[in-house]
């Protein structure tokens, strides 16, 4: 998201934010799957993915 809105980050804190996420995969991994699920529903309320209209199909 940081990315669509063009909105950068601080890369000092990088370190710390990826520590905080190494200790609590150590106690389990099922928060990761359920942690990635709720950011991509965040995501997707706050600015959906741009979606593709099917292609016609004629008949020929």
């Amino acid at each position: 998201m940081g990315d669509r809105f063009e909105i950068g980050s601080e890369i000092e804190s990088h370190a710390a934010y990826l520590g905080h996420w190494v200790e609590l995969l150590k106690e389990s991994t099922k928060v990761l799957f359920q942690v990635l699920g709720e950011a991509r529903q965040a995501a997707d309320l706050i600015c959906p993915e741009p979606t593709q209209e099917p292609a016609e199909v004629t008949a020929g």
